[in-house]
């Protein structure tokens, strides 16, 4: 989520930066490119993510995000590590900009305010003119993968307070979790008329080509792609009626 979040925000600094030169008053320039970009809004960056609109504030850009598969309604989080954790990836994304140092020069506040898909508040990224001066080694995999994984639990939390949750015809989630020391996010899937049926007539069958489905959609969802390269591991289990498993697999950063 971060990282694609963070993508565009650079896009988005990168033209304020270039209408810097063509506008003497700071706030008119921060004011024409939320205009400018709030022109194209919604905008979608990634398959869970949408950019709502930019706020012109005084001295300050706030970007609007939602996180479209995301309900924490009464769901209990700690948005003050959220919001560390992500200010932390925000200002080194900055930092490791080519034109950085005309970023510096906008002397603007940029705040990003994050919501769930039923517009409650998740949390926000503040960052000020004092931060952009603030040496911060790069980011190692494990501060990444750290903070994917805190999205990764808010993210369980909304499905689980939606289980049993049917995917499709004959086909039930049961159940959902994210196995912390294995950085394994794990599903259950419970099979019931002619998908149990099916399974049932050729259990081989049904296994390899539903493994290859799986891994073929996990490559088309950037944020699977993220987590893999992470270090994180999808694994599913299928099972029929009676709780009797069908078959089970898993997918890392390895897997063909």
């Amino acid at each position: 989520m971060k990282i694609s979040i963070i993508n565009l925000s650079k896009l988005l600094l990168l033209a304020a930066v270039l209408s810097l030169f063509s506008c003497n008053n700071r706030q008119k320039m921060i004011e024409k490119t939320a205009e400018e970009i709030n022109a194209k809004c919604p905008m979608d960056i990634s398959m869970t993510v949408r950019l709502d609109k930019i706020e012109a504030l005084p001295n300050t850009f706030k970007y609007y995000y939602t996180i479209k598969m995301l309900d924490l309604t009464g769901i209990e989080f700690d948005e003050e590590s959220l919001s560390q954790t992500g200010k932390k990836l925000a200002i080194r994304a900055l930092q490791d900009l080519p034109y950085f140092s005309q970023i510096k020069k906008l002397k603007a506040n940029i705040i990003y305010a994050y919501f769930d898909s039923k517009h409650n508040h998740i949390y926000d990224v503040k960052i000020t003119e004092a931060d952009y001066n603030i040496n911060l080694p790069p980011a190692t995999d494990e501060e990444i993968a750290e903070g994917m994984a805190q999205n990764l639990k808010l993210e369980i939390k909304s499905i689980v307070r939606q289980l049993p949750l049917n995917v499709m015809d004959g086909v039930v989630l049961k159940q959902c979790d994210y196995l912390e020391n294995e950085k394994t996010i794990f599903y259950v899937f419970q099979l019931g008329g002619i998908a149990e049926k099916t399974a049932l007539s050729n259990r081989n069958s049904f296994c390899e080509q539903n493994e290859i489905s799986v891994k073929a959609n996990l490559k088309k969802d950037l944020n699977a792609v993220n987590y893999l390269k992470y270090g994180f591991t999808y694994s599913y289990k299928y099972i029929d009626s009676q709780d009797n498993v069908l078959c089970e697999f898993a997918v890392n950063k390895d897997s063909e």
